[in-house]
């Protein structure tokens, strides 16, 4: 038992080199930022920028309040982070703290996701077995995908869950090969990333299901597994129980404007309207195709830890594309669908997997260091493009209709306001228009 726990330690150690590649490669991702100095003002970043400015502030005057916010969101007192993520809003309110303005926070936040990514990518292949080089190699290419571009180029929180959720997964290879249930491991790790990104922690638990029931129908010790299963599940919900009692204790007498419902669900999926899933980076589109003929092709030499694993991975393929009816779900009121709202989203765990199964079967050095370089390219080409609309006087919001700006404010005092000291002056210049969390005192037609 000492020696799996030394082995065990042993993998999960960060190679130095490797890890200073990871932050390299994060630097160079975040070189197109520093070179331009432009912003990227998507769809949800005025959002995320309230609830952490409002986290900040409450850190910077000690005037701690947990429910409502005082700060952001135009002072309105809507209630975000205690439903959004409470921890890890406090950690990024401690980032915008310490940064001199929003493009500072911006450039810093999308810097510690990559590397926070690649470490976490890293992990769960060294877990799988994997060498250094293919560890490194396959972290690296996680990098470089829009699960974890999703934030720099959209301000997609789903890339902070996406981020994580490697490493959360990497104590799956303890429960395939002794059958049971990783003492602590398991409650905390699902409560990390619950605390994190609750979609992601609901993806996390649906791979987790058929690796530990076949845990349990594989095991001698059934009796022990259930008890240990039991000790998770409760230090889950002690460590997430903030989220639990704020949940319950303000929706029980309160009404709130949930968020919108999208009622074209079928275009966000990876086959049509967000192809782009598949194409960042191009070589990942490839590795797809290899890995599924493999995957068939080989199916029987497969072990029965491959053959789960391979499976999952097809199950989220087709929940993130069209396969699945969702305008039909959304048009008959499916709770769950109106929940999911992109189901894009499905495809971060298919990334994961994905990188896995080619990092096993691909043994061209040469090949693998090529999708290095080709991702690692096409990242940075990416980022000089999505940054370029701030040059313009028209498009430099790229939000739509989830924010409005000043009238009275000229193109050049809005893109200043991101770049001054006073971070609430640009709050209030591009305030968000979507009602979200807001009290609901009244019926809507």
């Amino acid at each position: 038992m000492i020696f799996l726990k030394k082995r065990w330690n042993e993998k999960l150690t960060i190679n130095k080199k490797c890890l200073l590649l990871i932050v390299l490669i994060a630097f160079i991702f975040i070189t197109p930022q520093l070179i331009t100095h432009n912003m990227v003002i998507a769809s949800d970043s005025i959002f995320h920028f309230n609830r952490f400015y409002d986290a900040s502030e409450q850190i910077r005057n000690k005037n701690f309040e947990y429910f409502i916010s005082l700060y952001g969101f135009q002072q309105s007192g809507r209630i975000v982070n205690a439903f959004y993520g409470p921890i890890i809003a406090y950690l990024h309110g401690l980032l915008v703290l310490l940064s001199k303005n929003w493009y500072v926070y911006q450039v810093l936040s999308n810097f510690i996701l990559f590397v926070l990514s690649g470490c976490s990518m890293y992990t769960f292949l060294r877990a799988g077995s994997f060498n250094y080089r293919k560890s490194c190699t396959g972290a690296i290419l996680y990098m470089c995908t829009f699960s974890i571009l999703y934030w720099p180029t959209r301000q997609g929180f789903t890339s902070w869950g996406a981020a994580l959720l490697p490493f959360c997964l990497s104590i799956i290879f303890i429960v395939f090969d002794k059958k049971e249930v990783p003492k602590f491991k398991l409650g905390f790790l699902t409560a990390l990333i619950f605390q994190t990104h609750i979609l992601s922690s609901l993806i996390l638990v649906l791979m987790y299901t058929p690796i530990f029931l076949y845990a349990f129908v594989k095991t001698k010790k059934r009796k022990r597994f259930i008890i240990d299963l039991i000790r998770e599940v409760s230090l889950f919900f002690l460590l997430t129980l903030n989220i639990w009692v704020t949940y319950f204790s303000i929706t029980r007498e309160n009404q709130f404007i949930k968020p919108f419902i999208n009622h074209t669900m079928s275009s966000n999926t990876i086959n049509q309207g967000s192809s782009y899933w598949l194409i960042n980076p191009v070589s990942l589109l490839l590795m797809l195709v290899s890995v599924l003929g493999l995957g068939f092709v080989k199916w029987k030499t497969y072990d029965s830890s491959k053959k789960i694993l391979f499976l999952t991975m097809v199950f989220f393929l087709i929940v993130s594309s069209s396969i699945i009816p969702w305008n039909y779900l959304i048009e008959n009121k499916s709770s769950i669908a109106e929940i999911i709202q992109f189901p894009f989203r499905f495809f971060v765990p298919v990334t994961i997997l994905l990188i896995y199964f080619f990092m096993n079967s691909s043994n061209l050095k040469w090949l693998n260091t090529s999708f290095v370089i080709l991702g690692v390219i096409q990242v940075v080409m990416l980022m000089f493009v999505i940054t370029k609309p701030w040059n313009t006087s028209d498009n430099y919001i790229q939000s739509g209709s989830k924010t409005i700006i000043n009238s009275s404010n000229s193109t050049n005092t809005v893109k200043e306001s991101f770049f001054l000291k006073d971070k609430s002056k640009a709050l209030k210049i591009v305030e968000k228009t979507t009602p979200d969390y807001l009290p609901l005192y009244k019926k809507k037609n």
